[in-house]
């Protein structure tokens, strides 16, 4: 292999764990997809590194330049569609950096050194020069690569501090026994109607699309307007299925914001308005499904391990997003993404051609003779073959569910013997 080449083979998922750490998606991406609010950028001659899209307090700010770096390597027809996407990538991504630089000491220099060790024989490559000349050659530059090196080792560390929580037999009981239907396979039956509000909607806008649920969820409430009414407005996929998500447990399989309003309500209940950071939601609770999987189930454990694990990343970006909030500024610019050039194609290597006769020396004549000059019998001699049986009654094939030499419907009957 050629210094600075990563083998093509671990290319694709050597980037997405150096280079791209997605979000988890939102209820809605899980659902079906929420339809963006319509939003339209103007005409504008601003540099991509200039148009802010949405500010993170006075900490960051997320650029037209971000995303477009993300989106470079993939074909332009899947550019527009992954666009809120790759925003959400970096956004997330920014927000915990935001966390990573008021805590220093969770990730240490030493912490890195160690990740690009890892990430040295996940690419097959003996030096870090070799790393990142492979890495430019896929449009990935170095600083980049090391942002997001900090960032993985510190979701590293913070899911191990999780873990080493969740291996305490005791704390895992008290946890247990304080809210049992979380953990017990408990679940609820919901349904939702979503005014989609992305992360670079403006202040102004995102009151608007409150204000605008709210009065809907008041209609629904006293009976103005039915729910099957009201779904029809919902910005999302399920809305063909009156906004149904389906039977939930408590973690992990839906927008915390929206499980933690939705789980104390009784069935026919709605929520007040939730925002889960895709846009604002009502949910509604069909059905509560009481759980029966005790604390001593492994299955209950690993759950509640998982959980465990996974917690202190989730209340890390909570704790970033609530001492600097979020706050859109203008959309992105879809017309500049969609005039980006395609990614660049390596081009093929061509293998040398391999030898189609035989090396000198090796020539059929020289060889020794090794084959049999006697062919060998097709059938073994009269005298060698064993004694024909007496033919048995026996049916052509057997009946469906009966086992081998077992008579048919009969359960659990010893096999018969052959006729001798």
């Amino acid at each position: 292999m050629a210094a600075g080449c990563l083998p093509n083979g671990k290319l694709t998922a050597f980037l997405l764990s150096a280079l791209l750490i997605w979000p988890q998606m939102s209820c809605s991406e899980q659902a079906g997809g929420v339809e963006k609010a319509p939003t339209t950028a103007p005409a504008t001659s601003q540099p991509a590194s200039e148009r802010i899209l949405v500010r993170i307090g006075d900490k960051a700010v997320v650029t037209q330049a971000d995303v477009e770096k993300l989106l470079r390597s993939m074909p332009p027809e899947k550019r527009r569609a992954a666009a809120h996407k790759a925003l959400g990538t970096v956004l997330s991504n920014k927000i915990f950096a935001v966390y990573l630089d008021e805590h220093p000491d969770l990730v240490t220099q030493e912490d890195i050194d160690r990740e690009i060790e890892k990430d040295l024989k996940v690419a097959r490559v003996k030096t870090v020069e070799d790393l990142k000349k492979g890495l430019e050659e896929s449009g990935v530059g170095w600083d980049d690569y090391l942002v997001q090196t900090r960032i993985r080792s510190g979701h590293s560390k913070l899911s191990q501090r999780g873990a080493a929580q969740s291996m305490d037999e005791d704390y895992l009981r008290k946890v247990f026994d304080e809210n049992p239907d979380h953990y017990n396979d408990t679940r609820v039956k919901l349904r939702h109607i979503i005014f989609a509000s992305p992360a670079t909607a403006t202040p102004e806008e995102k009151k608007a699309r409150r204000e605008a649920l709210s009065r809907l969820r008041e209609e629904i409430v006293s009976g103005k307007r039915t729910w099957d009414e009201a779904v029809k407005l919902s910005n999302d996929n399920t809305r063909t299925i009156g906004g149904l998500l389906g039977a939930l447990p408590r973690y992990m399989r839906l927008n915390e914001a929206l499980m933690g309003a939705a789980w104390p309500l009784e069935p026919g209940q709605t929520s007040e308005v939730v925002d889960s950071g895709a846009g604002y939601h009502i949910v509604q609770v069909l059905e509560r499904i009481p759980g029966r999987r005790p604390f001593d189930d492994p299955h209950t454990k690993f759950v509640m391990r998982s959980i465990m694990q996974s917690k202190p990343v989730v209340e890390a970006v909570e704790e970033t997003r609530k001492k600097h909030p979020v706050v859109g500024v203008q959309p992105i610019d879809m017309a500049s993404i969609m005039a980006l050039p395609p990614p660049a194609t390596r081009p093929a290597v061509k293998r040398p051609a391999q030898p189609t006769t035989r090396p000198t020396g090796r020539t059929a004549a020289s060889r020794p003779a090794t084959r049999r000059t006697a062919p060998r019998p097709a059938t073994r001699p009269a005298s060698m073959r064993p004694a024909t049986r007496p033919a048995t009654a026996r049916p052509a094939t057997r009946p469906m569910g009966a086992p081998p030499a077992m008579p048919a419907g009969v359960s659990g009957a010893r096999p018969t013997s052959r006729p001798s």
